[in-house]
């Protein structure tokens, strides 16, 4: 990760955790930052990515080609299958809340396969995905959020869009 990055994450989170310490961070800056980040769009990724239109009738068939994917970047069968599989279920809720269907873009980097997810639907709860489900509530961003090295979530008024990144 890069030092831009180490530094906004030392902006929007309260708590600094490395390998060896836990302290406060200094340059937080409250929640007001964490809802303008959240609601601006990502940052673009470098390279040309595969890029696939999916509706309902196709979010089985992001499994299989994540899984190709997964296995040209070099991943460990694990990651593999716990990207695929977020993306996969991200896909599919997304879909519940459009109906127009989505985009999925894949980028395969020497340092990470990185996958994004992205549909018309609005989220507005800057904490989506980061609250421990209700044990009959299936959050597929809460589960990215513990299968995959990195969760980036935007939504702005034109919809959301969510990055996954499986490190090499």
């Amino acid at each position: 990760m890069g030092g831009s990055a180490i530094a906004e994450a030392h902006r929007s989170h309260p708590t600094i955790i490395s390998q060896d310490s836990y302290c406060g961070s200094q340059n937080y800056e409250g929640w007001a930052h964490a809802d303008v980040m959240f609601h601006a769009e990502l940052p673009p990724m470098p390279g040309q990515p595969m890029q696939l239109s999916f509706t309902s009738a196709q979010v089985d068939d992001i499994f299989a080609l994540l899984t190709c994917a997964g296995v040209t970047a070099g991943l460990w069968s694990n990651q593999l299958v716990s990207i695929a599989t977020a993306v996969r279920r991200l896909a599919a809720g997304c879909l519940a809340g459009c109906t127009d269907g989505g985009i999925l873009r894949v980028w395969d980097h020497p340092r990470a396969l990185t996958c994004e997810v992205s549909s018309t639907t609005v989220v507005n709860d800057l904490l989506a995905g980061r609250r421990t489900p209700r044990p009959d509530d299936d959050d597929p961003l809460w589960w990215a959020n513990r299968v995959c090295d990195l969760v980036q979530l935007r939504s702005t008024s034109s919809g959301t869009t969510i990055r996954l990144h499986a490190w090499k």
